[in-house]
């Protein structure tokens, strides 16, 4: 019905029904859009972790850049790939000063019932 009033007006110029008409029928497509986006949206809220997988495009090419380790704890882990997309101040919040000293503090304060 939209493409039929769309070639008419195209065709005369659209009188001012079939402009209110044509209107109406663009108002409610970016109603369903924005219906899709909010769905879309919440879906990400409830699922972060799930990935889009699209049609025209194979799932082998779109996961090439995810490996699988064997073991999280004796695989060999390369951090110098992944620092381009490390935060600015990732370096500086890793570093604490005293570790030992911290780290016995925080048991000692966790066992007494502090945490």
């Amino acid at each position: 019905c939209y493409k039929v009033l769309a070639r008419a007006a195209a065709k005369n110029g659209p009188s001012s029904a079939e402009a209110r008409l044509l209107d109406r029928w663009e108002r409610l497509g970016q109603a369903k859009i924005a219906v899709q986006i909010k769905d879309e949206v919440e879906d990400d809220k409830e699922f972060p972790d799930e990935i889009e997988l699209y049609p025209g495009v194979a799932a082998r090419e779109r996961l090439a850049k995810y490996r699988g380790l064997k073991s999280l704890r004796t695989s060999e882990w390369v951090e110098d790939e992944d620092r381009a997309y490390e935060p600015e101040d990732w370096r500086r919040l890793l570093r604490v000063p005293d570790y030992q000293g911290s780290r016995s503090r925080f048991t000692r304060e966790a066992l007494v019932g502090g945490v």
